[in-house]
Formats: C-alpha cells, structure tokens, sequence
C-alpha cells in the first residue's frame, strides 16, 4: 500500500513537470496562429504555415548562409531574416529576440520554399509572415535583435 502510494506521487510529480515544460512559453499569438505554448503554433487557414518559437542555443546556424546543405538566409533592414532551405523544402522569416533573458528564435514558415522570388505570389506570403512576425512582436513588446 505505501509502495503504491509513492509510486502515484511520483507519476502525478513527473506528470507535473511535463505540463510545466510544455507552457514554457506565455506568447500571444499573431492573428490565425493558434496557440503557442508549446512553442509551435500552426496557421488556422494553412495547415502547411506554423510559427515556432524555441531558443537559439539550440538552433545553430540558421542564419548563416551554408550552400553545400542548401540553406540561404537574407537580413532585411528589421532585423528580420528570409531563409530558404532546399534540403527541407522549407522557407519563411525568422528572428531573435530576447525572451527573459534567453535569446530565442521565432519564425514564421512554410513546408514549401520559395519557387521564384520575383513571383508575386511568393512574394505576397512572405510579406505575410513579415507581417505574422512583426504583429507577434508588437503584441509581446519584443523587438528583433541583430545575429
């Protein structure tokens, strides 16, 4: 009986620990962006467009350019950057910011790269995730620091 009893206080502690790791993060969320607690959060319209949030010690080298693994990335005058990642087929916007004191990335992407970048329609969804970006820096009084 007591041996039970331990056991259930543990498995209600780690079950604790897990909901408390998983809420790390208490961020708005920019207009059809879901909830971000987790750290991802997904494009209502999209399913394809999430946002994810997570910090940069742990995302090395996204904002380095490296052509043998495919992956190009721009600064805009923002401190916002476009990226492009062939290997993933992946592109979309990104960021540091600071987050209590951690530098944390946040991006706004898509499972999909940019086809053309003179195409218009391209263009227009990046200039949508611009926008994500910069709503959800607004909203969360963050500013985009320079990598």
């Amino acid at each position: 009986m007591k041996a039970w009893k331990i056991i259930l206080g543990i498995s209600i502690l780690f079950l604790l620990m897990g909901s408390a790791a998983a809420t790390d993060y208490n961020l708005k969320a920019p207009t059809g962006i879901d909830d971000l607690s987790t750290g991802v959060g997904k494009y209502a319209t999209d399913k394809d467009v999430y946002m994810y949030v997570g910090k940069l010690s742990e995302n090395d080298g996204l904002f380095e350019n490296n052509t043998d693994e495919g992956f190009g990335v721009s600064k805009l005058d923002d401190n916002i950057y476009v990226y492009i990642d062939s290997l993933l087929k992946e592109s979309g916007v990104q960021e540091v910011v600071d987050i209590n004191g951690e530098q944390t990335v946040v991006s706004v992407s898509k499972s999909q790269w940019i086809s053309d970048p003179s195409n218009p329609e391209d263009l227009s969804e990046m200039e949508t995730y611009h926008s994500m970006l910069k709503e959800f820096n607004k909203l969360n009084n963050l500013e985009p620091i320079e990598v």
